[in-house]
């Protein structure tokens, strides 16, 4: 599914007329790149709008909430903003989101890796952060071009405690992991780079298709099986694995071994931490077109 959308706006492109009227009464602050930024949601928008970016005075709209929306939805909204098509604006921005019930995030992070992407960041699998167990999160990659992994269930149990609700989704409840892919300007594909594309293409781009998982090894590797220094050799590297996650530890082994991690890995396959028992790898790509039928059955 479609998360966010955010679009951008030449500087010639005027605000609609009835929506400028009621944006002059809207707080307004400066950003890093923008003279002004401003929430929307007071004017009962899930949105903030940019204008006049500091380097070409362009226009930003970022929509979030796009999941519950069709793509006619987000195209009214913009149009609601800017006066001009809003099929074809350019995209600044947009966020892809899948969600996993049958793994869990110390799954995602023994086995999953992005090929030709740095590990990037993580949180919440020590402790909780801030001495709040707002659940676990993996990144890898850059912040145009960003795999996000995260503990939904724990997101969506901590909003319910408070707002004092119950949560269908909270970890009572089960597993929830999502998976998140975030394109910014300069890397999203020309096949999806406006509005209209999107639209039109959605269901042929495979947004997940760089992430892999690594199949799981054997519960408790027999030392007699093999040589001495395999042994000694797959011990470490499942302990790598288990403290550091899969895509860490590939990126240290590559560091040290001229760039063979793919060798040393494919040698040691039988190390790397379990599956559980029945799992078989989520088809990704089904899943993610799968939760586009709501979003795109109106598309243009």
């Amino acid at each position: 599914m479609i998360d966010k959308v955010g679009v951008t706006a030449g500087p010639e492109i005027p605000l609609n007329s009835e929506f400028e009227s009621k944006y002059r009464g809207v707080r307004k602050m400066p950003d890093d790149y923008y003279k002004e930024k401003a929430p929307l949601q007071t004017l009962d928008m899930d949105a903030v709008i940019l204008r006049h970016c500091r380097f070409n005075a362009s226009q930003k709209l970022s929509i979030v909430g796009v999941s519950g929306m069709t793509i006619q939805d987000v195209a009214a909204l913009v149009s609601q903003v800017f006066d001009c098509d809003p099929w074809e604006l350019r995209l600044a921005r947009v966020d892809f989101a899948i969600d996993l019930n049958t793994v869990d995030m110390h799954w995602i992070r023994a086995h999953a890796r992005v090929p030709h992407k740095r590990w990037k960041d993580e949180r919440g699998f020590d402790k909780p952060t801030n001495g709040v167990d707002q659940g676990s999160a993996l990144y890898i990659g850059s912040r145009n071009d960003l795999f996000r992994f995260y503990d939904k269930g724990a997101e969506l149990a901590g909003q319910s405690a408070s707002t004092k609700h119950k949560s269908q989704s909270s970890r009572a409840g089960g597993t929830l992991t999502r998976i998140e892919r975030q394109l910014r300007t300069g890397r999203i594909p020309p096949s999806i780079s406006t509005l209209g594309k999107l639209a039109a293409n959605a269901r042929l781009f495979n947004p997940f298709a760089p992430l892999s998982f690594a199949i799981g090894g054997k519960v408790e590797p027999r030392f007699e099986d093999y040589s001495t220094r395999q042994a000694l050799e797959g011990t470490g590297f499942r302990a790598w694995v288990v403290q550091y996650g899969f895509a860490k530890a590939w990126e240290m082994l590559n560091e040290r071994s001229r760039g063979n991690a793919g060798r040393i890995v494919r040698r040691l396959a039988r190390f790397i931490p379990p599956d559980p028992l029945g799992l078989e790898i989520p088809d990704l790509f089904a899943m993610h077109r799968a939760g586009l039928g709501f979003q795109l059955g109106e598309a243009v």
